[in-house]
């Protein structure tokens, strides 16, 4: 793959390199993978992981309009807020079990789409790399 760098222009636009297509058995290992992470983050000590179906994966910008809903179902008070997250209050100790569960329960049912933990490719690597560093753009990407 050949990456070529342009000088840096205040009035350039960045040339975003575009990930590498997943096949299905890529896409499914993360979705594996994310929902075993929060299984291990929101499960209960001692409890075996219930078998959640997969409903439909979610976009980064609707987490929280899908999570708000699936909490209020799973019998918690939570909101969306500001900025398009979830606001759910103070938790009572005795409910914190039951809350992590029902957060396990809905990023089960609506993980975010695979593309979003998806290994980054040599452009985009050499893209963040270049950013970081203050350089230009990469072009031809």
């Amino acid at each position: 793959m050949a990456i070529g760098f342009a000088g840096c222009a205040a009035t350039s636009e960045p040339v975003i390199p575009t990930p590498d297509a997943l096949s299905s058995a890529e896409a499914d290992a993360l979705i594996d993978a994310a929902i075993e992470q929060s299984w291990k983050a929101y499960g209960p000590p001692g409890q075996e992981r219930p078998d959640v179906p997969l409903i439909r994966t979610i976009e980064l910008d609707e987490w929280g309009s899908v999570m708000a809903p699936c909490m209020r179902e799973q019998g918690f008070d939570v909101s969306i807020g500001a900025g398009g997250g979830m606001q759910s209050g103070d938790v009572a100790n005795e409910q914190l079990d039951a809350y992590n569960l029902a957060m396990f329960v809905c990023e089960a049912s609506y993980p975010l789409d695979p593309k979003y933990s998806a290994t980054l490719n040599e452009a985009q690597r050499a893209y963040l790399a270049l950013r970081r560093s203050g350089g230009g753009e990469v072009s031809g990407a």
